[in-house]
């Protein structure tokens, strides 16, 4: 979701982008790919598994006109604390670094209840289990839970709610509100 963001934001229509590993990326003409993909985006996954002369291959050819070609190398923390400290001049190159972090369930629930709150929804303690659940089945080792699919979850909750809730003003007894007037999120609305 980078590349189209950034493209966005600089106002750009249509570039040449791709997408490789970084081991998938040894071996090859680098001069030849920067030149391929010259006014573009250029993003290496796993960088830290690029060998030394591809490193100094790209190196050499991001000295060289490349019509804005943008290099984005990415990796876990660890990854790319290592390729920083063994190449310090390829490092050097680039200009910003983003950290995205990974966060815990108890985040994104504790980040589900604020954002509940500001909506004028409460959840209650077995939607909150149910919320747990949701998340940890979703929650995959390569791509971990973004605070953006829980606003999804809690969106789909309050819209399961509202529906159920226009049925409830027709049956009086069952109030789906707390003591200060919100309304509340059951487990059911989270399934």
């Amino acid at each position: 979701g980078f590349v189209p963001a950034a493209c966005r934001e600089l106002n750009l229509k249509a570039v040449k982008v791709a997408y490789v590993f970084g081991d998938e990326l040894n071996g090859q003409d680098i001069a030849k790919v920067v030149d391929k993909l010259s006014g573009g985006f250029l993003v290496i996954e796993q960088a830290n598994q690029l060998s030394a002369d591809t490193v100094e291959q790209l190196n050499k050819a991001m000295e060289f006109r490349t019509d804005g070609l943008t290099v984005i190398i990415e990796d876990e923390k660890i990854g790319m604390r290592k390729l920083i400290a063994k190449y310090p001049k390829f490092a050097a190159k680039f200009t910003s670094m983003v950290n995205i972090p990974v966060f815990t369930n108890d985040e994104l629930v504790a980040f589900a209840k604020i954002y509940t709150k500001e909506n004028g929804y409460v959840i209650d303690q077995m939607g909150i289990l149910a919320l747990y659940n949701l998340i940890g089945d979703n929650q995959k080792e390569d791509e971990p839970m973004t605070i953006q699919a829980v606003k999804k979850m809690v969106d789909a909750a309050i819209e399961k709610a509202e529906s159920g809730a226009r049925k409830l003003t027709r049956n009086l007894s069952k109030k789906r509100t707390d003591v200060e007037g919100m309304i509340v999120l059951y487990e059911k609305d989270f399934s």
